[in-house]
């Protein structure tokens, strides 16, 4: 914490995390009538010693619980009109994720009494129902999600739409209504959930099919609430674009990303302009969506928050990748006078061992913080420094 320590001022922090999460999936066929499928999962977790840096799972929690169980059904291709277009349904305890997981990508924290918070193997709604409709890369979906009380037992509607291209560039459209949220949770202010509207435009993918190195990706989100404590009037964006050179030893890619969260401005007594960023996920990979293994991880939930990432990823072969990441952090509204938070380097490597049923990753982050980290944490100014092992067993 920049030199400040936990709760009780302790500097330096150790802990372990594990799980093991058995999965059962069948699929039926019904011949004309299309398939059915279904899963049902289970998560044992636990974290011992001092508990998570961000004091999250203090106590050595550990729990045994459901994770997924859903039923679906999925039609045959149609005819006629509806050539190749298909129908699904499902309900149940189920993963659900729209684009990268920018804003719905998880709904678990995996903190309190579930520990493995890093780890973060809980990935089913508590409960939902989702309808798809579609051919190819062209897409409408439907649906209700439920979730769990670290994300305020929320109860949402909402669509999702997507046109796309065989390569695989694809344009997003997504709407949601947090219908009911529990009172307590706060990002900004204490009910901002509870009636919080998102809508937001997306689009990923190779845009140019002559530069097929070419990959850029971007999504603006735009909230509002006239039901809670204050108006909510937030906004969020990112822009991303990275290029992979694969006649270079070690096929490097070299990508830039800028992310901005609106934060709630303190000039506005009765508007609340804090963005909150809903239930973001690790979707492509290190740096989404949790920005910095350190600030990101367990400092600042995506809010309130400027954010240059510059991100060097290489290829030694076809089981290890190498990557390199930078990033610069300013608060929108500042602590005092200053909005430069922190600058942050991660240096991490996924390693396949034995086709992929062994992944282990070793990483370091090291953050140094800057005027506006300081003032928040009363002139603390120590770098924080994260190593870590995962380790991962396919079986």
């Amino acid at each position: 914490n920049f030199g400040k320590g936990d709760t009780n001022g302790e500097r330096n922090t150790n802990w372990s995390e594990w799980f093991v999460k058995p999965k059962l999936t069948g699929n039926k066929s019904l011949g004309a009538s299309g398939d059915l499928y279904a899963g049902f999962s289970v998560v044992g977790s636990m974290t011992r010693d001092d508990g998570d840096a961000g004091g999250y799972s203090n106590g050595e929690p550990e729990e045994f619980n459901i994770d997924d169980a859903y039923l679906g059904w999925k039609s045959k291709p149609f005819t006629g009109t509806l050539e190749g277009y298909t129908l699904d349904l499902s309900a149940g305890r189920q993963f659900y994720t729209i684009g990268d997981g920018f804003l719905i990508g998880d709904p678990h924290f995996d903190q309190f009494e579930e520990g493995a918070l890093w780890l973060s193997p809980r990935g089913a709604f508590e409960n939902s129902a989702i309808v798809k409709f579609g051919k190819d890369t062209r897409r409408a979906e439907a649906f209700y999600l439920k979730t769990g009380k670290d994300h305020a037992e929320s109860q949402i509607y909402g669509f999702n739409l997507e046109e796309g291209r065989k390569d695989g560039f694809v344009v997003g459209l997504m709407g949601l209504n947090f219908v009911t949220a529990d009172n307590w949770f706060s990002v900004g202010n204490a009910n901002s959930r509870d009636g919080l509207k998102t809508v937001s435009l997306r689009m990923q993918g190779k845009p140019v099919d002559d530069m097929p190195n070419l990959f850029i990706s971007g999504e603006a989100a735009y909230q509002w609430n006239d039901r809670s404590t204050k108006d909510v009037r937030a906004y969020a964006w990112y822009g991303e674009a990275g290029y992979t050179l694969p006649e270079l030893p070690w096929q490097p890619t070299l990508s830039y990303r800028y992310v901005y969260y609106t934060g709630d401005d303190p000039g506005t007594a009765n508007e609340d302009e804090g963005f909150d960023s809903l239930l973001y996920g690790f979707s492509r990979g290190w740096g989404t969506w949790f920005l910095g293994n350190v600030v990101g991880e367990f400092q600042i939930p995506n809010t309130n928050e400027r954010i240059h990432m510059l991100h060097l990823k290489t290829q030694p072969d076809s089981s290890k990748t190498l990557g390199l990441i930078y990033y610069k952090f300013y608060r929108d509204q500042p602590t005092g006078n200053d909005d430069d938070y922190a600058d942050e380097l991660n240096v991490y490597m996924d390693w396949l061992i034995d086709d992929g049923r062994w992944i282990v990753s070793p990483a370091y982050g090291v953050a140094f913080p800057n005027g506006a980290a300081r003032a928040e944490r009363n002139g603390f100014n120590d770098p924080y420094h994260v190593f870590q092992v995962t380790v991962t067993v396919n079986f």
